[in-house]
């Protein structure tokens, strides 16, 4: 792999700040109801009325997953109650609510990764994992293993995207593109990986991930 440095851009979030609130987002959303999902959607929303490329972004990336969504309503619907089934259609609200709100998570999800992935590059990405997993290395973690394969994962992720853009019409191709991908990941040693540790975040950008711990909670005990 060819040498590369990680770093951020000074005027924006810090990239650790960034993955912290989406794994804060992930780990609450779905358990602090509609309003969890109101209360995303209101913060999201400055960035993507700004930004119309990163609405149409998130919309494909909702495309490539819509049998996924499809599936999901058709499963749950299938396994709803019988008792659900004698006393109410599947049009009522009692049927479909539900089903709306576990896709709906999914969705906001998939928006607030589009934001990350559209404002942060895979450099700042790896850097960021490098300041959020330090800590661990008290404890025995091996922060160049894991941050090898999280940037072997990117990698793969963004050139099998590429690939897949570029060959729309014949699939086959796919497999001995991945093929050649891992005999190179594998085989070609001669190359290094450089992260450089980024200057951890502002004081007063910590107070992003703790307030919205805060307005989780406060949501999560009055639902």
């Amino acid at each position: 792999m060819n040498q590369e440095c990680y770093g951020c851009t000074d005027n924006n979030i810090h990239p650790s700040i960034k993955l912290l609130s989406i794994i804060i987002i992930s780990s609450f959303i779905g358990q602090t109801g509609w309003s969890g999902i109101f209360l995303t959607l209101f913060l999201l929303l400055p960035f993507y009325s700004t930004h119309w490329e990163y609405y149409k972004s998130a919309i494909n990336m909702l495309l490539r997953i819509k049998w996924l969504l499809v599936s999901i309503i058709i499963l749950y619907l299938f396994l709803l109650p019988t008792e659900a089934i004698q006393h109410h259609s599947f049009t009522d609200l009692y049927a479909v609510f539900p089903v709306l709100y576990r896709v709906s998570i999914l969705c906001v999800i998939i928006f607030s990764v589009n934001l990350l992935l559209k404002t942060t590059d895979k450099n700042q990405i790896i850097s960021g994992v490098a300041l959020l997993i330090y800590p661990l290395t008290k404890m025995g973690v091996d922060l160049d293993s894991f941050l090898v394969r999280t940037y072997l994962t990117i990698d793969f992720v963004g050139k099998l995207n590429t690939e897949l853009r570029n060959r729309k019409n014949n699939r086959k191709t796919i497999l001995p593109f991945i093929l050649s991908w891992l005999e190179n990941s594998v085989h070609n040693k001669t190359d290094k990986i450089i992260i450089e540790r980024l200057r951890r975040p502002d004081l007063l950008q910590w107070f992003i991930p703790i307030l919205l711990c805060f307005c989780y909670i406060f949501l999560l005990y009055h639902n």
